[in-house]
């Protein structure tokens, strides 16, 4: 009998059934019956209780299972059966790349990339302790909304069935008709969760100009959930949503979308479109990278190919040309220069000149008469072509007549410039030469044929043989140096050393002790072969043969393989040189490093690896240095095989883990990337060297990698298995999917969306703002302060200290500052003038300065305009001012307002149009509340007062302008709360650290300056949703100033500090400067993606007010107003939508077919079935528009829902105690009258904690 398989395992405690029942449904769902799919199938053990072992049925469906899914709660951790299933199944061919966290509660499942796993692991099962080696993913159904399950699971499904989730997301977006209540918008399980909930009657038919408004505003949210959702996987992809958005909406999702979109694009150089019907086959870069050149073929006929060379900075074509027929590959040396091989035409030199291609048959090119028997071409016709070997300044290429009998082959040397020559030609079966690359740096290419082996010097353009000992045709190369000496391996215990001398190149044979089983050259300082060899013997010793200088590094040719049944095979012992002095050692399962030359006192990580006779001498200075890598190596697939992946420059690639092997720790890191200096770390299969040595992972992330994560350059965070990845010497890389745009990414360096001023390291004060508000500016000088007032007037006014300023006024008209005398003055834009009245105190040893508000300033808008400048006054004995002076009359103010520290005065500021007070007041009781306040005035109104009471005692609180958000900070936590329903409601909780700040249009800031870091984040409140988040680089050199954000030019600008050192003894401004305009977002995005949808939108500047796209793309739920629904409906379209269909609320706004075509005429019925949602009734979906190939996405889809006559509706009883929504906001259930037929247009979306339901429709006729 053939057991059946499950596609997934879902692991849970009894506590968490209902959840594990919703996950089984959701997957279930995803399966396309009439697409061909495969039902999904998943094993949920519905056993509450269990004793004793796992059962054998348990035992079979684990072993069945193709993922595991671990539901993790905070009770999760002490169920014995989810432990023991999640140990069975990775103990049984179980993947740790397979196994998906769902987290169903408020478990915290933050990671700790110091210790490289889980901050928590008392809170996590002990099977899941140390399975990952980087930060673990997981589906936070906790924070979904209600009905997001199937969304939120997607990536599940996706990974299980090897789908491209970018896909697999929009076949569920077209799909997700007839069930209202798991409808929720693609970007929420992605973290999108920022946008702003609907109004609840958005998607009732109103007015026509307000109907329209709200599908301008739905379409421009739902393209911007779809460009945070694809951001995450692929900024062009992104990009067109983001755009797309725009075209509809300028709304603070949509900007937010933009910039978010912006900022997860910093790598990308630029992107541009394949031709239409085309798909993106190959990349090539020049050797500088400055040019990159596509092939596509068309998708008709994929003998039709396409070659196209754009300059990478710019996205400029330069030449575009058609191809021949079968390519094997292309090749760029320059420019104007390359070479292209055709299995059917042969070799062609490509030559571009002003834009035109022209290609030469490299059979045409003369001989530069480089060869000692002066060949001068051949006259047979060479069209088959090898791999060709890339050297210095240029290529070499061999090519065959393809006769396996008698068949030549000819090697030419093409170079940069364009010069072509042939090098030599050989009598010899097809496909018998073989060429090793032996120090490309100095262009010397080993040539080995049936007859003897050669040494190419490419930059001579001469061939020379190699006298000596036999060089054999399957010699492994291990090592050369720039001479072009090389060192390769010929047999189990014999080497081969090739070195220059003055008749050319001569190999000589060495033989080691039949104990040895590694080797590798010695070289002295300048990287040349010295003759001598470092050897590896069967008893792990390092040793230098002839100078008593050896090493053991200790025995682990056996091991344990626990719970594995598995045969143990052993790696071969191998020796490789990294760099000059260093060697890497695989020896049993162990990794070394040695250093042969170490510096003393040795780095962290090094111990000291004594050698010789006085081995026992620790103060010996030419002892030798080791590492020992603290990762083992897996069981080789086969006994002997190298450990060796690839070798770039001093670093190594290992096989660290080989597919299949059983034991989870190792199943993230198919390979181990070691270098010179002893850091390690492992790394996915995935990974290569890419021509400049650069690390890359291409699946299934696409990223440039370092031995410290932290380091690590991620381009794109999730990609295809079918993606092309190419990189360039220099570090540019090309991803190509197919039909979609082609992406350049630069791994070296970002483009932030952000940009700053920087004056580091200037050596006296420069100018910086210290006050601002409205138009008025305060800027401190080297010499005074300068003062901008709002009707433009400015002075200079000198001081002799003016690093002795205290305050500036709210109104950033007047400042106090200490003189040289250390005695207060009053700074204005009309001078200097002492402050008598309030200096200090003779009992005073300290004093500081501040504007307060007048009394009454929360009932009178005068009185919160008058700001009275006071001097607090203190004794040093206590926190409490002793007194408190008015500046002015000189009057102590005891009965002030604030006098004390009870109430702190956040913020004060007066502007022309009116001002903000922000104050905390704190208990005078333990038992008494933390009152945070907000006072507003426009003009002479009365004051707008906002409170909030918090039991927490608090540093500080930070309001948003209009008064809907606070961020309050307790010295642990940022706490974000919202103004809503008539009460506070906290939104999301932040780390403590750093500075909180809200731009005009709520958007929440926060830096972080310390000296490891110059953190910047932008954040939506409601939600927590990071729009962006950065690093500004120059660590414990900026501050921010405290002032507020201003928008300026469509920019929001952040006043920050530059420090000339860190101590800060200078400072000057550095503005922060982030595009929060549509046009400039814009400008940014299409800048950078030279893609279709940029063609003609306005960028840069003002623009006229976005109007939606002719071309549809996004959420069109509220149909348009009614043309007369009296023509006849399309073929197929069901009877029940004939007439027109109006609201009672607003007989005027009505919906026929017949307008639904007027509007879009290439609106289709895709679907119209019995509800499963509510008995009786029938659910229909329309497409408005294919924008997905031969389907369309919700965003063009829109949903109806029949009731026929005598079919009831009742929100409550179904939506609220069946389906489990907390309430139906609106609820319509009384505007149902169940005599007449109905017809519901459903939400795309439900974007509301409450259900939204939507008004009924009557039958104008009816």
């Amino acid at each position: 009998m053939v057991l059946d398989s499950y596609d997934a395992f879902i692991s849970h405690r009894s506590t968490s059934k209902v959840q594990a029942r919703r996950v089984k449904a959701a997957l279930e769902r995803f399966a396309q019956p009439k697409k061909g799919d495969e039902p999904f199938r998943v094993y949920l053990d519905e056993s509450s209780l269990r004793v004793g072992d796992l059962t054998t049925e348990i035992e079979t469906g684990l072993q069945r299972s193709r993922a595991l899914i671990v539901l993790i709660a905070r009770d999760t951790v002490g169920s014995r059966w989810v432990e023991l299933e999640v140990r069975y199944w990775l103990s049984h061919g179980g993947s740790p790349d397979r196994l998906f966290m769902v987290r169903v509660d408020d478990i915290d499942l933050s990671w700790n990339e110091t210790s490289a796993d889980w901050a928590h692991p008392d809170l996590v099962p002990s099977a899941l302790h140390g399975l990952f080696s980087r930060e673990q993913k997981y589906i936070d159904l906790a924070s979904a909304a209600k009905g997001a399950e199937r969304t939120a699971l997607a990536p599940v499904f996706a990974a299980v069935r090897e789908r491209p989730i970018e896909s697999l997301l929009l076949e569920e977006a077209d799909r997700a008709r007839r069930r209202q209540r798991t409808i929720m918008v693609v970007a929420a399980t992605m973290s999108v969760l920022f946008l702003l909930a609907l109004a609840a009657g958005v998607w009732a038919l109103i007015s026509r100009n307000q109907a329209e408004a709200a599908t301008r505003e739905a379409l421009g949210q739902a393209n911007a959930a779809q460009a945070i959702l694809a951001s995450q996987t692929d900024p062009v992809q992104a990009a067109q949503y983001a755009l797309r958005a725009s075209e509809y909406s300028e709304s603070l999702p949509v900007r937010a979308a933009m910039l978010a979109v912006a900022g997860s694009s910093a790598n990308l150089i630029h992107s541009f479109d394949v031709p239409e019907g085309s798909s993106a086959d190959s990349a090539i870069f020049t050797p500088d990278g400055s040019i990159v050149g596509t092939i596509t073929r068309s998708s008709t006929d994929r003998d039709e190919t396409q070659l196209e060379l754009r300059e990478v900075e710019t996205a400029e074509v330069i030449a575009s040309t058609s191809l021949p027929h079968q390519i094997a590959w292309v090749r760029l040396l320059s420019d104007a220069v390359g070479v292209l091989c055709s299995y059917q035409t042969g070799t062609h030199l490509i030559q571009v000149d002003d834009g035109t291609v022209s290609f030469t048959d490299l059979d045409a090119q003369p001989d530069a008469g480089g060869l000692p028997d002066g060949t001068q071409g051949m006259p047979e016709t060479y069209s088959s072509c090898a791999e060709p070997v890339p050297v210095r300044d240029g290529l070499l290429v061999s090519t065959i007549n393809g006769n396996a009998t008698t068949g030549k082959q000819r090697l030419d040397l093409v170079r940069a410039s364009g010069y072509a020559t042939t090098l030599a030609t050989f009598d010899s079966p097809s496909w018998s030469l073989s060429f090793e690359t032996v120090a490309t740096g100095a262009g010397h290419v080993l040539v080995l044929d049936p007859t003897g082996a050669q040494i190419i010097d490419t930059a001579a353009g001469t061939i020379t043989p190699i006298s000596g000992a036999a060089v054999p045709t399957d010699i492994d190369i291990t090592d050369s140096d720039y001479k072009g000496e090389f060192f390769g391996k010929t047999d189990d215990h014999e080497w081969l050393l090739v070195r220059r001398d003055d008749s050319g190149f001569t190999a000589t044979s060495v033989s080691l002790d039949n104990t040895v089983w590694g080797a590798a050259p010695l070289v002295d300082a300048d990287g040349l072969f010295t003759g001598q060899v470092v050897a590896l013997d069967h008893g792990s010793v390092i040793s230098l043969p002839g100078s008593g200088k050896e090493y053991t590094l200790g025995d682990d040719r056996s091991r344990n393989t626990g719970a594995s049944s598995r045969q143990w095979n052993q790696y071969l012992p191998t020796l490789r040189r990294l760099d000059d002095a260093k060697y890497i050692a695989v020896f049993g399962s162990s990794v070394f490093v040695v250093d042969l030359n170490p510096s003393y006192p040795l780095e962290q990580g090094w111990g000291r690896a004594a050698v010789g006779d006085e081995s026992s001498d620790t103060s010996r200075t030419d002892d030798w240095a080791v590492v020992n890598v603290g990762v083992s190596l897996q069981s080789a697939s086969s006994q002997g095989m190298n450990p060796i992946a690839a070798t770039c420059g001093s670093d190594v690639l290992l096989q660290a883990s080989p597919t299949g092997f059983e034991e989870p720790a190792y199943a993230n890191g198919g390979k181990l990337l070691v270098r010179a200096n002893g850091t390690y770390r492992l790394v996915p299969d995935s990974t290569t060297f890419s021509a400049g040595c650069a690390v890359l992972e291409s699946t299934p992330a696409v990223a440039i990698l370092s031995t410290d994560p932290a380091d690590d350059q991620v381009l794109l965070p999730g990609v295809s298995a079918n993606a092309r990845v190419h990189v360039s010497e220099q570090g540019e890389v090309a991803v190509l999917r197919g039909e979609t745009p082609v992406a350049i990414f630069r791994s070296y360096s970002q483009s932030p969306a952000w940009s700053m001023e920087h004056h580091i390291n200037y050596t006296s004060l420069n100018p910086h703002t210290i006050g601002s508000s409205g138009d008025n500016t305060i800027r401190q000088t080297e010499g005074g302060f300068d003062f901008t007032q709002a009707d433009s007037s400015a002075a200079e006014i000198s001081f002799d200290n003016p690093d002795g300023w205290q305050a500036v006024s709210p109104d950033a008209t007047q400042l106090v500052a200490l003189d040289a005398a250390s005695e207060p003055q009053l700074v204005t834009a009309d001078g200097v003038r002492g402050l008598v009245a309030c200096a200090a105190k003779d009992d005073s040893t300290w004093q500081e300065f501040a504007w307060i508000p007048a009394d009454g300033y929360a009932e009178s808008a005068s009185s919160a305009r008058g700001a009275v400048l006071v001097s607090k006054q203190y004794d040093g004995a206590g926190d409490e001012p002793t007194t408190v002076v008015d500046c002015v009359t000189g009057e102590e103010r005891t009965e002030s307002t604030f006098a004390d520290q009870r109430l702190q005065l956040e913020r004060y500021e007066v502007r022309a149009d009116g001002g903000v007070i922000e104050t905390i007041a704190r208990p005078q009781d333990d038992d008494d509340p933390t009152i945070v306040t907000q006072i507003t005035w426009t003009g002479d109104k009365q004051p707008d007062t906002r409170t909030l009471s918090t039991s927490d005692a608090l540093n500080s609180a930070v309001w948003s302008q209009d008064g809907r958000f606070i961020v309050t900070d307790n010295g642990a936590t940022k706490t974000v709360q919202e103004w809503a329903d008539g009460q506070w409601q906290p939104r999301t909780a932040l780390a403590s650290a750093g500075t909180a700040q809200f731009s005009p249009d709520d958007l929440l800031v926060l830096t972080n300056f310390t000296s490891t870091q110059s953190a910047l984040s932008i954040v939506d409140p409601s939600t927590g949703h990071v729009i962006l988040s950065d690093d500004l680089g120059d660590t414990d050199y900026l501050r921010n100033s405290g002032l507020p954000i201003r928008v300026s030019d469509g920019n929001m600008v952040l006043q920050l500090w530059e420090k000339s050192d860190t101590a800060g003894s200078a400072l000057t401004d550095a503005p922060l400067t982030i595009p929060v305009d549509v046009d400039r977002l814009r400008g940014i995005l299409c800048e950078v993606n030279r893609i279709a949808i940029c063609d003609g939108m306005a960028t840069g500047g003002s623009s006229d007010a976005p109007r939606p796209s002719t071309t549809p793309n996004a959420m069109e739920t509220a149909p348009p107003p009614s043309a007369s629904g009296d023509a006849a409906l399309p073929a197929g379209w069901p009877d029940e939508l004939a007439g027109d269909w109006c609201p009672a609320s607003d007989p005027g706004s009505c919906f026929s077919v017949a307008s639904l075509l007027d509007e879009w005429p290439n609106t289709q019925l895709r679907y119209t079935d019995p509800s499963t949602a509510v008995d009786g009734t029938t659910d229909m979906t329309i497409c408005l528009d294919l924008d997905l190939e031969d389907s369309c996405t919700t965003s063009m889809s829109m949903y109806l829902r029949y009731f026929p006559v005598g079919v009831e509706w009742d929100c409550t009883a179904l939506e609220v105690e069946e389906h489990g929504w907390p309430d139906c906001y609106p609820d319509y259930t009384s505007s149902h009258d169940s005599s007449k037929p109905r017809l519901v247009v459903l939400p795309n979306h439900q974007h509301s904690t409450d259900y939204v339901d939507t008004e009924p429709m009557y039958r104008a006729t009816d």
